[in-house]
């Protein structure tokens, strides 16, 4: 678990000096460094197990901020029952308040991946006065999580091209046209080599660049891939196994079900990204435990 020791350094370090390090070109090519398995897929557990006691804290507050935030727009995971519906305000999924409630749910994950980095890696104790109070690097980090999800969103672009497209009787135009889509499938692969960068900007470090870390992640694409398909697995079975004991508690048609069916929702989806966050720093430990990031 790595601690922050220069945090004066990384606060003096700014937004644009930080994107422009990811553009670096290293002095000499880097060696790729082994990731063990083992720690990948199973040490993100193991440190949420040893910070329980902050995710509770954590979390209970972030968790009960979500649901509040779902009841005001009317978008809560209970609106996609009949039950809900009765029972709770539930606004049309093709509103306009989508528009301001995806960027505002981004934010609050991003607030909470940052208080959750800075007081289990970083090692600093945050005030409830200032956790839900959006700073610089809460903003920063959504920057980077919006970022993240357009880019893992480019096959959703592919598949919609490969649906609308009109066929071309020559073959060459066809095939042409498959390889450019098809790359688009490819990008949540390829991004899944640049989860450190997460832990650098959740560091408030100059970010590492781009080919340093393809070179050092070369030959863990199947490890990296086997342990974000763990936390995938583990998130779906959560889910679907707990969106049918929500729907038992909210077929009673009551008040305090529903509320707390739903922050129990919220609190589980935290759990996610708390573990997520893990793997990424853990990442980055991995990758650069004895040598600096940015050594050109």
């Amino acid at each position: 678990m790595e601690n922050s020791s220069t945090p004066n350094q990384n606060s003096q370090t700014s937004g644009w000096e930080r994107l422009k390090s990811l553009f670096k070109t290293p002095t000499k090519e880097a060696e790729a460094v082994s990731m063990p398995i083992g720690r990948l897929m199973f040490e993100p557990f193991g440190i949420f197990a040893d910070k329980l006691k902050v995710f509770l804290r954590l979390g209970g507050i972030f968790a009960l901020a979500s649901l509040a935030l779902a009841l005001i727009f009317g978008l809560s995971a209970a609106c996609s029952l009949e039950a809900g519906q009765q029972v709770l305000y539930c606004a049309n999924t093709d509103s306009f308040v989508l528009y301001f409630y995806i960027p505002l749910k981004i934010l609050l994950l991003a607030m909470f991946c940052v208080a959750w980095y800075q007081e289990v890696f970083a090692e600093q104790r945050i005030s409830l006065r200032k956790l839900l109070c959006p700073k610089r690097q809460d903003f920063g980090f959504f920057g980077f999580l919006l970022a993240f999800l357009v880019l893992n969103a480019v096959p959703l672009l592919s598949f919609y091209l490969l649906i609308v497209r009109i066929p071309n009787p020559d073959w060459r135009v066809e095939a042409a046209y498959f390889t450019l889509v098809g790359i688009g499938f490819l990008v949540p692969f390829w991004l899944m080599r640049f989860y450190a960068l997460a832990a650098f900007v959740l560091a408030q470090e100059p970010l590492c660049p781009f080919i340093l870390l393809w070179q050092k992640t070369r030959g863990n694409m199947l490890k990296i891939l086997l342990s974000v398909f763990l936390l995938f697995l583990l998130l779906t079975m959560i889910l679907v196994n707990y969106g049918a004991g929500m729907a038992r508690l909210i077929q009673s048609n009551e008040l305090l079900p529903t509320f707390i069916s739903e922050y129990i929702y919220s609190f589980v989806f935290l759990i996610v990204a708390a573990l997520v966050i893990n793997h990424c720093a853990l990442q980055k430990e991995l990758l650069f435990e004895k040598e600096p990031a940015n050594d050109d």
